[in-house]
């Protein structure tokens, strides 16, 4: 007969080393992320630097909730991912922005969905 106290210690384990895993695969993302942002100097205007702002401090407090795990940590790194989904839907739209007044210099009849 298994023991469920094992059981438990093992799944435990088993969960404790999925969150490092992801924590690191969401660091090494962030780090492309701000490296990428950093080499095409996306820091012309001020909406530019919301993405380096979150990332800068997005790894830091990554590596406080890896390191201590505490649920301070997890709660400002829950409401830092809302704030980085939050600035992923904005950048669509400053980017879909910026398209459309591309096409328009090049081409300015265009309306509806041909623009789009």
């Amino acid at each position: 007969m298994t023991n469920p106290e094992s059981i438990v210690g093992v799944e435990g384990w088993r969960l404790s080393r999925l969150r490092k895993i992801l924590l690191s695969i969401l660091a090494l993302g962030m780090i492309g992320s701000l490296t990428e942002l950093i080499l095409l100097k996306h820091s012309e205007d001020l909406y530019q630097w919301i993405p380096l702002v979150l990332l800068g401090f997005g790894l830091p407090m990554l590596a406080w909730q890896g390191a201590l795990g505490g649920v301070l940590s997890l709660r400002l790194l829950r409401w830092l991912m809302c704030g980085f989904v939050a600035a992923g839907i904005a950048g669509v739209y400053f980017h879909f922005q910026g398209s459309v007044e591309f096409r328009l210099e090049s081409q300015p009849k265009l309306a509806g969905m041909e623009l789009f």
